[in-house]
């Protein structure tokens, strides 16, 4: 079909001559900006999705113990004989039921986001930390209670009773007992034959005294040891005292050796102290005595004739041999002490000795009285009662 019978055809009208020029281009129009990042809009169906529910854990384990807790301490006030500590021993089983909890949910229920319930699992904490504290407290009870101070002062209070009778014509002034049980258990009704050895039982002795000397106190302290060790206990330690006003007298056994020692090598472990009264001080008296042996040897050494022998001071070896020291310090050192002609001072410059500034001053005649002491005319110096007589004619033509 032509141009123009197409025209025709349409109602066109005639085609007209000639090319039909095209028809110009219509302009460019600049492309709407669009977001760079704007996600897609969802659909209906994204939109009705359901969501994941969230579950949080540890609130059926919390809740849980909080009922077995109420009902113990319910059947506890109720029930005389329900044993509440030892249910609370099992206290741990709250920490077994979280953990199922958490597994449980982890594995069975994949749909379900876990969130973990922070104040219930604080509180199964707080829980069992109350339960075994409460499942401690009768060891603790037992340990600290009164019910140990109680026993331990009847064993003690037993075991002076028993010993009492053959301790009687000692010369005991007190006897105390201390006696600390080492077991955290212990039978209440336990008696004195039943401690251990490591059970703590000492004893304080004071004796009535006085003592001429340490063998004397050690020998008393040797009796008084024999009856305690018939006692079938064994003891830490035994302390000996005897006090008086000037003197005090110790002695501790605290060993084996001490227990089989002989009375003269308990003598020897003797703490004597004698009071001074000018130094207003207690002193060791062995070491006071050592200490005069010395000095008297010192001085009597320096007083001495060379190459004196050490005489006989005392029977004791230890002062026979301080006093000796003493002896031979004051021989070596009696010439400083005893200076001969060949020591005397030697004279000054003008030929004359120096005056000796140990030497006493010059006293006045025997006769002199100190109410007639006058001044001499001219010198204003003292003089003496013959002088205070010259007339003042004489005085003048002296002058």
């Amino acid at each position: 079909m032509t141009q123009t019978e197409h025209n025709e055809t349409f109602g066109l009208g005639p085609a007209p001559a000639g090319p039909v020029p095209e028809p110009p281009e219509p302009p460019e129009t600049p492309a709407a900006p669009t977001a760079p990042d704007t996600p897609a809009p969802k659909t209906p169906a994204a939109q009705n999705a359901p969501k994941p529910r969230t579950r949080r854990v540890g609130t059926f384990t919390m809740g849980l113990a909080l009922i077995l807790t109420g009902a113990a301490l319910c059947a506890g006030l109720i029930l005389p004989d329900f044993d509440l500590l030892t249910l609370a021993k099992f206290a741990p089983l709250v920490l077994v039921a979280l953990g199922c909890e958490i597994l449980w949910w982890s594995t069975h229920q994949s749909s379900v986001r876990i969130r973990y319930d922070l104040l219930s699992v604080f509180v199964c904490l707080v829980l069992l930390a109350a339960s075994v504290g409460l499942s401690l407290l009768p060891s603790l009870w037992r340990y600290y209670g009164p019910s140990r101070d109680l026993t331990e002062t009847r064993l003690a209070n037993e075991l002076v009773d028993t010993a009492y009778p053959a301790l009687r014509g000692l010369g005991l002034r007190n006897l105390s007992v201390n006696v600390s049980l080492a077991a955290p258990e212990f039978d209440p009704d336990m008696t004195i034959t039943e401690l251990t050895a490591e059970d703590y039982v000492g004893v304080t002795a004071t004796l009535r005294g006085p003592f001429a000397d340490s063998a004397e106190f050690a020998d008393a302290c040797a009796a008084v040891r024999g009856v305690l060790r018939g006692l079938d206990v064994k003891m830490r330690y035994v302390d000996f005292y005897c006090d008086s006003d000037t003197e005090h007298y110790e002695l501790t056994i605290y060993n084996i050796f001490d227990w089989d020692a002989t009375p003269d090598q308990l003598a020897g472990q003797v703490e004597h102290q004698i009071y001074l009264a000018d130094d207003d001080a207690w002193v060791e008296e062995q070491n006071y005595r050592l200490a005069r042996a010395y000095e008297e040897g010192w001085l009597m050494g320096s007083e001495a004739a060379p190459d004196t022998p050490v005489p006989e001071y005392d029977a004791d070896e230890r002062l026979q041999r301080a006093f000796a020291q003493g002896w031979q310090t004051g021989q070596e050192n009696r010439e400083d002490y005893r200076p001969t002609d060949e020591q005397a001072p030697d004279a000054g410059d003008d030929g004359e000795a120096p005056p000796d500034e140990t030497a006493p001053a010059a006293q006045p005649p025997a006769d002199f009285d100190e109410g007639t002491l006058s001044a001499a005319p001219g010198e204003g110096g003292p003089v003496y009662p013959e002088d205070a007589a010259v007339s003042p004619e004489d005085a003048d033509a002296a002058a």
